[in-house]
């Protein structure tokens, strides 16, 4: 794990011990914004590997600066140029994307234009602009706590529901008794990370 500065946002990467196929472009919250890649390493996936979970693809985890939110189209290009600068070409053609809360909005933009195979919205609001797009192709799971107090249940259920009927390729979990900050017992789930493996 290291984190690199030369690329448009100071950006954490985590290679795989053995060779790798695939890439997962992960997008943080509001609370690991700034140039400290510290926060970022707290909890939810970077945490997670910095504690010592092993993954089978590559992570690139940029840093969204102070200020700046991951809704913007200009930084989630930002993020997508990072992630070209350090995958391989074959590992950039197999790629995923997941966000967690505000990094959520990143990966709807991200999925609306079918730039990757699949995202994982985790905790995340709805995103309206994916149902007025053309149907993208990337498969989406989403996972919501039950009583999350930032974006409710029901209205994100409401929201795939919506998007499922018009041809949108969503799946929704919701975690029982659980709120907003479902994010490290969501990355620790094999069955999120065989799916995030493509």
């Amino acid at each position: 794990m290291r984190l690199v500065e030369q690329t448009p946002l100071p950006t954490w990467l985590a290679m795989p011990t053995r060779s790798c196929t695939s890439a997962h472009l992960y997008l943080h919250g509001s609370g690991e914004r700034g140039d400290d890649d510290r926060k970022l390493r707290r909890w939810s996936l970077p945490g997670l590997i910095d504690r010592g979970l092993e993954l089978p693809f590559m992570v690139v985890a940029p840093i969204c600066p102070i200020g700046r939110d991951w809704g913007e189209a200009s930084l989630v290009g930002a993020a997508f140029s990072s992630l070209a600068l350090l995958a391989p070409r074959h590992v950039a053609s197999s790629l995923t994307i997941s966000g967690f809360s505000m990094g959520a909005r990143g990966a709807w933009i991200a999925s609306a234009q079918s730039l990757v195979s699949r995202a994982l919205i985790v905790a995340g609001r709805t995103a309206p602009d994916l149902l007025s797009a053309p149907v993208p192709t990337t498969r989406i799971k989403v996972v919501h706590g039950a009583v999350d107090d930032h974006q409710p249940a029901s209205e994100m259920r409401d929201f795939c529901d919506r998007a499922s009927r018009i041809g949108v390729q969503i799946e929704y979990k919701e975690v029982p008794e659980k709120g907003h900050f479902i994010a490290d017992e969501t990355y620790s789930r094999l069955d999120i990370i065989d799916w995030l493996n493509i």
